[in-house]
Order: structure tokens, then sequence, then C-alpha cells
């Protein structure tokens, strides 16, 4: 180690020099947020540099200088910076000012354990918005890795985050990010908007882009109010509002009753089933003259009293109306689909799947 005079003297000669933090003897003691009483021995925190030789500051000064001129009085920061601690409260006695508070967080993990990063996977906020989900289900999300709010709840919009944290309720082992407790959280978020209007016309406004990416401009002669009671259907069956293109696009275009779903679905249902149910079906829901609207309550009765006439059980009865106006399996419940569909919707691919049962043109 040079002496003081000869640093001096050879800085005096223009020669290029490095200034750096003289750690003192003893202990440093950090009353962190997260760890509590936090104990470092000096002698094993290096002298780091805090100017290097083109005169600019060491991210270390440049930190403190920084966060003292905007009045921060908490730093909020991953576990990894805990070991540079010591250095920062050295530096902010040095300058001789008042040390915000330190909060060490634990870290995010992948499933594998990995450390989380730009190159594993979807880390930014924009990736996940594309994906359909919700401002407010992200942020609770995120608000539970590496901390809990002292009850068994977990669902919180901002009002009760804010009221809700504490940085003294945040773990100290790290956290991992697991996909399924998003698609969960976002599922109970989806379910809390679809209780108002208001809530389900946000999301078929939200959704809307992606219905016509996936199912072609289809969906343009359809209002958000339409698309909001598809959602209503919906809200059980679906995770994220970005599921609904995939799921029910018979919602926005005539079923083709091609795919190798739809064919098996047919051949389970069977056309004698269709030929029994279909034409009674067909007049009652064309009784109506000239109403469209088509209530979920009296599709319920009508496949009630079609399963009661033919002496069939009420789930084939079901599946045969489901077959006829949606072609696929898996879908809203039955007396909700036919409502949302209208009166002239159903009608009209009854009549279309009850003349390729029987063969007529």
């Amino acid at each position: 180690m040079l002496s003081k005079q000869e640093s001096q003297a050879r800085a005096a000669s223009g020669e290029k020099f490095v200034v750096r933090m003289k750690i003192p003897e003893g202990k440093t003691v950090i009353q962190d947020e997260v760890h509590g009483k936090v104990e470092f021995m000096n002698k094993e925190v290096d002298d780091s540099v805090l100017m290097k030789s083109d005169g600019f500051p060491t991210y270390h000064l440049a930190n403190v200088v920084d966060d003292h001129l905007m009045g921060i009085t908490h730093v909020i920061r991953g576990q990894e910076w805990l070991p540079s601690a010591p250095k920062h409260v050295l530096l902010y006695e040095m300058l001789g000012w008042e040390a915000p508070k330190f909060a060490h967080v634990p870290l995010l993990l992948n499933p594998d354990k990995s450390k989380l990063s730009k190159r594993s996977g979807d880390v930014n906020v924009e990736d996940y918005k594309d994906k359909g989900y919700f401002p407010e289900a992200v942020v609770n999300f995120v608000a539970l890795l590496g901390w809990h709010p002292g009850s068994t709840e977990e669902i919180f919009d901002m009002d009760g985050l804010a009221q809700a944290f504490s940085l003294k309720n945040i773990q100290q082992s790290n956290a991992v990010v697991l996909r399924d407790k998003l698609d969960w959280i976002n599922k109970m978020h989806l379910l809390r908007r679809a209780e108002t209007k208001e809530g389900l016309l946000d999301m078929a406004a939200m959704v809307r882009p992606k219905i016509e990416a996936d199912l072609g401009k289809l969906a343009e002669e359809h209002s958000n109010e339409y698309i909001a009671r598809v959602i209503d259907t919906l809200k059980e069956r679906i995770k994220n509002v970005y599921d609904v293109p995939a799921l029910c696009g018979y919602y926005f275009r005539t079923p083709s009753y091609t795919s190798e779903e739809s064919v098996a679905y047919r051949a389970k249902v069977g056309d004698e089933t269709l030929r029994k149910v279909l034409p009674m079906a067909l007049d009652r829901f064309d009784s109506v003259e000239g109403d469209t609207v088509l209530e979920k309550e009296e599709a319920k009765q009508v496949l009630k009293a079609i399963a009661d006439e033919h002496k069939l059980k009420l789930p084939i009865v079901m599946n045969a109306l489901r077959y006829t106006v949606s072609g696929v399996k898996v879908g809203a419940g039955v007396p909700e689909t036919l409502a949302t569909l209208g009166r002239r919707c159903v009608v009209d691919r009854i009549k279309r799947t009850f003349t390729s049962a029987t063969g007529s043109s």
C-alpha cells in the first residue's frame, strides 16, 4: 500500500488515480426491515473505488448521493444487495447524512429454482398484458411473491393491497414464480369484474381485438354488449379473457361441423337422437313471431319439455342442442348458450342440423 505522501505526490504529478473509501475498523450494524439486525465485520468489507480514474463515480457513490438528493426514505431491493449494505451505510455516515431504511427482499426464482431473468420467460409487464392478464391480477400476483398478508386472504384490489401491505410481512426465503398461481389469481379477478355490467363491458373491449385477430372480422358485426354476454356465459370456464376465441368461435360464426372433434361429437350424440329432439326444439323456439330474444329460463323449459316428451335423460337432450348450435362438446351451459345466440340464430342452426340428420335438401 502506498503511503499518503507518495500517493499525493503521484497524483500531483498528473498520474491518473482513483478515490477509494477507507473502511474503518470494527463492525457495521444494519437494522434491515426484512432480515432484522444484521452485523458485518468491517475487515470483510473491501475499500471500494468511489471515483474512477476518468473522474466518474462508481455505482456505490452515485447511488448514495442520488438517493440522498432525492430524499429517499426507504431502499427496497433484492437480497443479493445485502452484502453491499455496509458500504452504503458507511458512506452515509462519512458524508454526514442520515441513511434511509433498508429492506432486502427475497429473490424471484423460476420453478427449477434458477434466478428469474429476462432470458428465462415472461418477466416484463408487457408480456403479461399481451397475454390477456388483468393489471390488478399481475399486481396482486407480484405482491404475494415473498409477502403474506397475515391472513388467508389472497385476492386484493389496489386499495386492499395499500391497506394490507407491510414490509414486516415479507419473508426471507426466495419466492418461486408459478404461472398456475397467476392464472388462478387472474381467474378470481375475472369473476370479480364479471359481477358488474361495467366490468363485463371492460373485458369485452379488452378481448375484442383478440377475437377479431383469431376469428376474423366476423366479430365486427357484434357489439361489445354481445361480447360481454358471451364472457358472462363462459366466466366459470375460463381463466383469462383471451381464452374466449378458442373456446367459443361458434358465438361469432356458424360452426363448420367438419372438424375431427365435431364429427366425433356428432357420432356420440347420434342422428337418431337429433331426429327426435330437433323437430320439437324447432317448433318451440320458432313459435314466437318476430321476437329474437330468447331467455335462459325459456331455453331450460324447452329442454326439459323435450326430455319429458321423448322420455330422454336431460343430458342427452342438452348434448343434442349443444352439438346443433356449437358443433363442439365444451363450452358454456346449453341454456346460456341458446339465450346468448338468440332465437333466430338458434332456429337457423336447428334447421341446418336437422336437414343434415334427415338427409333432406
